[in-house]
């Protein structure tokens, strides 16, 4: 059953403006989330008109970051910080333009003690633009 939530995605990120890279985040299950995200022109990542190699990454590692805080407020615990700690095989097939629109899927694949593996794929108009693992530390 996927529960999407309607309250502010800051409530979920360590993150601020102008460095935030979603807008909606929604669960699954305990294994996949979903985000969307508007690139807006004027994003920090954006160069050329277009969404960046790096925003793109920085998506999916939101994306994660988003659906690990959401359920730690079902749990009644604080959302966690976490980063970046490897980025593996990543695949950027397009980038997209400013004002579209990215559906980004992660898929939590383990845990290990603090570091948490998934795999990220963002899409655009039903497109895949980029895929990668991820492996995120989380800070105790």
């Amino acid at each position: 059953m996927t529960q999407t939530i309607e309250q502010n995605i800051l409530d979920f990120l360590p993150h601020r403006p102008p460095f935030v890279m979603i807008d909606s985040i929604a669960l699954d299950d305990a294994e996949n989330a979903h985000s969307t995200f508007k690139i807006r022109e004027e994003n920090t990542l954006v160069e050329n008109g277009l969404f960046t190699e790096s925003g793109l990454i920085e998506n999916m590692a939101q994306t994660a970051g988003a659906a690990t805080g959401l359920k730690a407020q079902f749990e009644h615990k604080p959302p966690s910080l976490g980063y970046i700690g490897a980025v593996k095989n990543l695949v950027v097939l397009s980038l997209p333009k400013a004002a579209q629109v990215l559906t980004t899927e992660v898929i939590f694949v383990r845990q290990v003690m603090n570091a948490l593996m998934v795999e990220g794929i963002v899409r655009c108009e039903g497109k895949t633009l980029a895929t990668c693992e991820l492996k995120i530390f989380i800070q105790s």
